[in-house]
């Protein structure tokens, strides 16, 4: 979280406060609240003020609280020491990334390999959850269905289907128009992944479906991009058989987890 500015006046008229002190007490450290940036030094005149900025680095996730202290040697009742307080209170957001079912998938190339992720928020309000994959092979592309979840329900975990396709082999000295066959798989396992969830947006799917194909069949390179993210994408060749581990990745609110999934291209 963004650090929090709090300004400390001295509201007397005639004389400064001395001996000012500003702490987070043990129970707001234990939560991950902090001081930065204090521009309070230990006299503050009559009618002066300053700043300090109160950082939130949450160590669980749930509602974390603490106490900004303003400590001074003349500020109590009687012109004696007092203690002035200020209530901290932050949500800690935290969700876990799992893989359902089977970690490791074994495809033909031109084929793709199905996964299953489940995404549960670990007790607290989520935001957007985005999907990126990494380390994936030479001309495999991923495809996230969805590609985004605008929030996490707290009851339990939410599935998202990930398909890796792979390219396939093609004969050297192929044109251009006839390389792009070995990316229809790609465009179909795309159009699979997205006719999932209802049948009544079918129509409209398969329009999308059918644009991404002929997008692909037209030799556009950026095709990457628009299933979340793949490996290296070159049109010449297929996806070179062997054994991969691809990062996944699922990102939240400035969290990041990643799990791990095994392809196995013949």
């Amino acid at each position: 979280a963004a650090p929090v500015t709090v300004t400390v006046t001295n509201q007397g008229t005639v004389g400064a406060i001395t001996g000012l002190a500003l702490s987070v007490d043990a129970t707001g450290l234990a939560s991950g609240f902090g001081l930065s940036g204090n521009t309070c030094g230990a006299t503050l005149a009559a009618g002066a003020s300053c700043t300090v900025q109160v950082t939130f680095v949450p160590t669980s996730a749930k509602s974390l609280a603490g106490t900004l202290m303003a400590t001074t040697a003349n500020g109590g009742a009687g012109g004696g020491p007092g203690t002035t307080n200020l209530a901290l209170a932050g949500i800690g957001y935290d969700f876990k990334l799992t893989i359902t079912g089977n970690s490791s998938m074994s495809v033909a190339q031109g084929q793709t390999a199905y996964y299953t992720l489940a995404v549960a928020s670990l007790g607290s309000t989520s935001t957007a959850v985005s999907f990126q994959c990494s380390k994936a092979p030479t001309n495999a592309l991923c495809v996230f269905n969805p590609p985004l979840l605008n929030s996490l329900p707290t009851n339990g975990p939410t599935n998202v289907k990930l398909g890796i396709a792979t390219g396939a082999a093609t004969k050297a000295g192929l044109t251009g128009a006839a390389g792009g066959g070995q990316w229809a798989g790609a465009a179909m396992a795309a159009c699979g992944l997205m006719a999932l969830p209802l049948a009544r947006r079918r129509k409209r799917r398969m329009l999308r479906c059918l644009t991404m194909l002929a997008g692909m069949l037209s030799g556009i390179a950026g095709c990457a991009g628009s299933g979340g993210s793949g490996g290296q994408t070159h049109l010449g060749g297929g996806t070179p058989p062997g054994s991969y581990v691809v990062t996944v990745s699922a990102t939240s609110a400035g969290v990041t987890h990643s799990v791990p999934v095994t392809l196995v291209v013949n």
